[in-house]
């Protein structure tokens, strides 16, 4: 018999395992996710996204000080535009990393990239430095792990598409950054003991380090992610892509 999978469409026996699979649910380690399409989680005023609770209920990401993204739709999904010229981005004071060589951490997301130069960041810990810091080396969007150490350019960001990012600190030479199907992985970034916090879009809103990027979605795994597979299918089907 034919059973109701994601967004209520009729999925018949056999149908892609990403119809059963739950990213808060079934994502070993996750410490919090946030979905910008889930209406529930989001607090919106006109049109801008000023607050977005985590699908676990443990952290919610607000615009505090800083201007909010406006919230747009890209095919059929629901995004937050974070505008870089109005130093937009969105954090949360209370996420406190530990150095990664004792908790190894994944950062991910699903975003669009849209203008970027030098030190922009897609995400970061507030600090010290450039703690626990994926941003763009340059004009082009190509990425860099920072958690002490610049590490793992990716050039396989395409400006203006929506693409998937996964970032991995461990402390070590396993370090990696991930865009789309390309990883790279030459290097450590670093083992920086980030302080609290954590931004989307910037670093913790220090000046000149604001992106312009709309994102989708955004997630902190303890430890390396585990079922990758299922993951990037659920977002196939969900944001239309093919990882």
């Amino acid at each position: 018999m034919p059973r109701v999978g994601l967004r209520g469409i009729s999925l018949a026996s056999g149908a892609s395992p990403s119809a059963a699979f739950s990213p808060a649910a079934d994502l070993t380690g996750l410490l919090e996710l946030w979905d910008y399409d889930d209406d529930a989680s989001r607090t919106d005023s006109s049109g801008d996204v000023i607050a977005i609770a985590g699908q676990l209920g443990a952290y919610t990401l607000e615009d505090g000080a800083f201007n909010a993204p406006e919230l747009i739709t890209i095919g059929s999904r629901q995004f937050a535009q974070f505008n870089q010229a109005n130093s937009e981005t969105m954090g949360n004071a209370s996420i406190d990393f530990d150095s990664p060589a004792t908790q190894n951490y994944t950062i991910f997301g699903v975003a669009r990239i849209e203008t970027a130069t030098n030190f922009d960041v897609l995400f970061a810990a507030t600090g010290p430095g450039n703690a626990m810091a994926t941003y763009t080396a340059n004009a082009s969007g190509d990425l860099v792990q920072n958690n002490g150490a610049i590490a793992n350019t990716n050039t396989a960001v395409t400006l203006n598409s929506v693409q998937y990012f996964e970032s991995y600190f461990s402390g070590s030479a396993s370090d990696f950054l991930r865009v789309d199907g390309t990883t790279v992985n030459t290097g450590s970034a670093g083992n920086t003991n980030a302080s609290a916090g954590f931004h989307v879009a910037s670093r913790g809103g220090v000046a000149t380090t604001f992106l312009g990027v709309s994102v989708g979605l955004v997630g902190i795994i303890e430890g390396a992610m585990q079922e990758r597979d299922e993951l990037l299918a659920w977002i196939n089907d969900e944001f239309g892509l093919s990882l």
